[in-house]
C-alpha cells in the first residue's frame, strides 16, 4: 500500500503536487478532470463542461486519500484542516517563479511542464542563486529538440 500511495511515476514530490492539472489520463480513451476543464474552456466542448460540473459537484468536500486517525496517531502525524495547512506560516517558501500563462500553456502542450518544474526545483535546491529558470526558454528548447528529431531519418 505504501508503494502505491507514494508512487510518483518518477516525478519529484513537488512535480507530483504542482503538476496535477497537467497529468495525462491512463489509456487511450480516458480523460483527466482537468482535461475536461481544458476542453470546455479552450474549445467550448459542452459535453466536457457538463462532465466537469458533474465531477466538481460529486467531489466537493471529498478527499482522494486520507489517513485514518489511528494511522496518523501511530506515526505522530498531526492532522490539520485545509485552512491551517494553507496558512502562510505553515509553509517555508524557498523560492518563487512567475510564469506567463501563455508560456505555461505551451509547456503543457509540449508535455514539458515536468522538465520546467524540475529545473525550478534544482535551482531552488542550490539556494536560488542567479536567475530562475525561464519558461519560454524551456519551450524553445523543447521545440528545437522536436525539430531536430523530425529531421533525423
Amino acid at each position: 500500500m505504501a508503494d502505491y500511495v507514494t508512487d510518483t511515476n518518477g516525478w519529484s514530490i513537488g512535480a507530483e503536487i504542482a503538476l496535477h492539472p497537467v497529468k495525462l489520463a491512463c489509456g487511450g480513451t480516458s480523460v483527466t478532470p482537468f482535461g475536461l476543464l481544458g476542453a470546455a474552456a479552450m474549445w467550448g466542448d459542452a459535453e466536457a463542461a457538463a462532465r466537469w460540473w458533474e465531477y466538481e459537484r460529486v467531489m466537493t468536500g471529498k478527499l482522494p486519500i486520507q489517513a485514518s486517525p489511528e494511522l496518523a496517531e501511530r506515526y505522530g502525524v498531526e492532522q490539520v484542516d485545509d485552512d491551517e495547512a494553507a496558512a502562510p506560516e505553515a509553509v517555508e517558501v524557498v523560492a518563487e517563479v512567475e510564469v506567463d500563462p501563455c508560456d505555461w500553456l505551451l509547456l503543457s502542450e509540449y508535455h514539458a511542464t515536468d522538465r520546467f518544474v524540475m529545473a525550478v526545483e534544482e535551482w531552488a535546491a542550490t539556494g536560488a542563486v542567479g536567475r530562475p529558470p525561464d519558461a519560454r526558454a524551456h519551450v524553445l528548447e523543447v521545440v528545437t529538440e522536436r525539430r531536430q528529431c523530425a529531421k533525423v531519418p
